[in-house]
This record gives structure tokens, sequence and C-alpha cells, in this order.
């Protein structure tokens, strides 16, 4: 009975010095990964909307080695210092900033997007609409990272997109076109 205490007595030390020496980056896997410090940053401008891209590096997760980055968008009057999150994307690598990723089609028609989300300005910044190609194209699931290559939406609510779709074992591009803002998109060869 007493080695049966002593080893339950030393099995209870040794676990407790365990997580007290892990305990940081036992919390860390818990909570799982977050956006860090920023590695990039880039400016856009149109007329008097500034948007930026803020690419930040993933911290914690399971395995940190593998981490990626947080890409967040951010608006702002020309003459505020206050920015606005428009929205935050998740890629898997942390890939330098794409120049493209903010698209604009007018004065006033502000579009960014990243992987397959994307969010359309229609008053310069002031309102955002946020959208995913999973919800509106019916080939959005096809549509994994780095998925859109442009996207254009015009203040009449017509805008096109070229896609990079995962389609079976072949990578296939694809034009779409809106009629709604970016609401709906079909496959741009259908009409033509």
């Amino acid at each position: 009975m007493k080695k049966v205490l002593a080893f339950t007595a030393f099995f209870v030390c040794f676990v407790v010095s365990v997580v007290a020496v892990y305990w940081k980056p036992i919390m860390s896997v818990m909570r799982g990964p977050k956006p860090g410090a920023i590695f990039q940053q880039k400016l856009v401008e149109s007329g008097k909307t500034r948007v930026r891209v803020l690419a930040l590096r993933e911290e914690g997760g399971f395995m940190p080695a593998l981490n990626g980055a947080y890409y967040k968008f951010e608006v702002s009057a020309e003459s505020s210092v206050k920015w606005k999150e428009v929205m935050t994307a998740r890629h898997d690598d942390p890939i330098p900033i794409p120049e493209n990723w903010v698209g604009i089609g007018g004065p006033n028609s502000i579009v960014i997007f990243m992987n397959y989300e994307y969010a359309v300005s229609l008053d310069g910044g002031e309102t955002w609409k946020r959208h995913s190609l999973w919800d509106t194209y019916p080939k959005g699931d096809e549509c994994l990272y780095n998925c859109i290559r442009t996207m254009e939406i015009r203040p009449d609510g017509k805008g096109t997109a070229v896609l990079d779709l995962v389609s079976g074992l072949d990578d296939q591009v694809t034009h779409i076109e809106t009629t709604d803002f970016g609401g709906h998109w079909t496959d741009a060869s259908r009409h033509q």
C-alpha cells in the first residue's frame, strides 16, 4: 500500500511540475492561433478613401513552425488617423501582399478580396457588404486559397471576376460576372 501511495504522490508531483514548466506553451495551443506582429503593409488610395492591408504573422497554434498569416483590410478617410477594420482573412502561408487585392471600380466603388472572400463598398468606404464565393457562386466550393485573381464591381452593380478554381485534378480559370454588386455570380461564358 505504501508503494502505491508513493507512486501516486510521485506521479502527481511529476504531472504538476510538467504542467508548471510547460503552462504557457500548453495554453498557447489551447487558445489556438491568432494574429501577431506585422510583417508587411500596403496602402491604396481611391479619391478620399484609403485602404490599408496589414500582413500579420500567425502566432500560437499546435505547430508554430507551420504557422501562416492573417491579412487585415482596413479603411480610413483621407484626412483621418483612425482606421476601421473591414475584414480579416487567413492564409496557410505568410505570402507577400499582391498588388491587386484592392480593386477600384469608380470614384466610390471599392472591392477588396482574398482567397474566396470579398467585401464591396459603393460609398467610398463608409459601409461595406462582406461576401464569400462559397455562398454567392454555385461552384464556390471549388474556390480555395488565392482563388480570386481579379475582381471589379462598378457603381451600376455590374462586375467581373477571374477565378482560379480547383476542379478535380486540374485547375481551371473561370470568368464570372455579377449584376447585383456581387450578391450573386454566374459564369460569364454563358452570356457570350
